[in-house]
């Protein structure tokens, strides 16, 4: 919990600082990685940490769909 406590908090922290440039954007990757309790989801990970190819995937996907929209 305490990681992902940390992440979120470097998201914030990320968020206002890209927020003060017209051309910053942040690209969501990890919503999508996250099961129902807010902790990265079996099926993306190996470790319960490290992602594995389907994490890697899905963070591929998500990037290509911000830039591409």
């Amino acid at each position: 919990k305490r990681i992902n406590t940390t992440y979120k908090f470097i998201n914030r922290l990320l968020e206002k600082e890209i927020s003060q440039y017209s051309n910053g954007c942040l690209i969501d990757i990890s919503t999508e990685l996250l099961d129902n309790q807010g902790q990265l989801a079996i099926q993306y990970v190996t470790d319960g940490l490290h992602i594995n190819d389907a994490g890697y995937k899905t963070i591929s996907n998500n990037i290509r769909n911000e830039i591409y929209q």
